[in-house]
């Protein structure tokens, strides 16, 4: 057991059930699984449940606050924030791209995309 945290994702098989889905799941994942990026959660593993085929990725997991949380209590957020959260988003797009990973796996990610927590700043 290491021990880590991780995130399961999992396709319902009533959702994955033609062979067409299969393969874009799989081939999607791999090329993720591919990816190294600093803004771009890294996938572990993936695979097919023999038992219901349900499809399923292991990610790292992530902490911090997503960003449909961070609008509803802001609403608003000063141009310097939302460029700094944005940027980093775009540079993981672009990296994503960059292997293959299809537009719309990439826009259900962005509804995912998870806020990381602010840093300190250091001290002089």
């Amino acid at each position: 057991m290491t021990r880590r945290g991780v995130a399961l994702k999992v396709l319902d098989p009533a959702r994955s059930g033609s062979p067409g889905k299969v393969e874009r799941f799989m081939r999607e994942a791999r090329a993720a699984s591919a990816l190294r990026h600093p803004n771009v959660v890294d996938v572990l593993d993936m695979g097919q449940d023999p038992a219901d085929g349900a499809l399923y990725i292991v990610q790292e997991l992530l902490r911090g606050e997503d960003l449909g949380a961070l609008l509803a209590r802001e609403a608003r957020l000063p141009e310097a924030r939302a460029r700094a959260l944005i940027i980093p988003a775009l540079r993981g797009l672009a990296a994503a791209h960059a292997v293959g990973i299809s537009r719309r796996a990439l826009v259900s990610k962005l509804e995912q995309y998870n806020l990381p927590r602010p840093r300190k700043p250091r001290e002089a």
